[in-house]
């Protein structure tokens, strides 16, 4: 064999080892310049600023909006206790109620002086 052939053959084997990743990598060294690196990573960083910034941005939208839901659901709690707090004294004047209606009725029988007055009465409770 002569000589170029040897050379030839020899760098061949060495690559032939290789992964296609260091094959790839091998290649990209030797096609690019310094500066072009140095160019991809610039425009690369600059894509993933921008791609930071808008998920920072909608971060910040969803924190206001997360602010904005922790406001109305406290006011509708506090609604809410105010509006328990109203039941509860309904609830405790109907009990009242019922309660003085019922000596109310009881009074009234006993006073009525016939029985067409109390069967009216007793109709109406019924």
């Amino acid at each position: 064999m002569n000589s170029k052939r040897k050379a030839r053959e020899s760098s061949n084997s060495s690559e032939s080892g290789a992964s296609p990743v260091e094959k790839r990598a091998r290649e990209f060294n030797l096609s690019s310049s310094p500066e072009r690196s140095t160019e991809v990573f610039e425009m690369s960083s600059e894509a993933l600023e921008s791609k930071l910034d808008l998920i920072l941005q909608r971060l910040e939208t969803m924190d206001s909006k997360l602010e904005e839901i922790n406001t109305t659901i406290s006011n509708l709690e506090s609604k809410f206790n105010l509006l328990e707090g109203r039941v509860e004294k309904l609830e405790n004047d109907q009990s009242t109620t019922r309660t003085r209606a019922g000596h109310f009725i009881r009074r009234i029988w006993f006073i009525l002086p016939t029985q067409g007055a109390r069967h009216i009465i007793k109709s109406h409770l019924e």
